[in-house]
């Protein structure tokens, strides 16, 4: 084995990458951001006046159809991201306990194909003192 110099490796079309090691081929681009920051959306739906004024209540039942069911406390706390994206997009006012009636279900099923969830979200307006 010899040892080469730095300008004979680079004559021959090698390239000096961050290690400190000479390759054949240049160094690979920068990755871009794995997480790309986008601009504000609108809601899907926008909110009516109604909404506004939460004067409605909202029933959202969340189903997970799995081949292994959860634990409880995994699978509610699981849930919250899906929830506040609902919020975020305007399908649902608010989250708190007086805006919502959320219920939390599990179904198994045989095959991962089958797997899924369903997301539920009705409105009622409520009813004047």
């Amino acid at each position: 084995m010899s040892n080469w110099s730095h300008e004979q490796l680079k004559s021959l079309g090698y390239h000096l990458h961050q290690d400190g090691q000479y390759y054949p081929h240049p160094p690979s681009p920068q990755l871009p951001d794995p997480i790309p920051q986008h601009d504000p959306v609108e809601p899907l739906v926008p909110p009516t006046p109604t909404q506004k004024k939460s004067k409605i209540r909202t029933f959202l039942r969340i189903e997970r159809v799995s081949t292994k069911l959860q634990d409880v406390d995994n699978f509610v706390g699981g849930t919250k991201c899906l929830t506040d994206q609902l919020k975020e997009a305007g399908l649902i006012h608010d989250d708190d306990p007086a805006s919502i009636d959320a219920s939390y279900h599990q179904q198994k099923c045989k095959h991962r194909k089958d797997e899924k969830m369903i997301v539920q979200i009705t409105y009622q307006p409520l009813q004047a003192p």
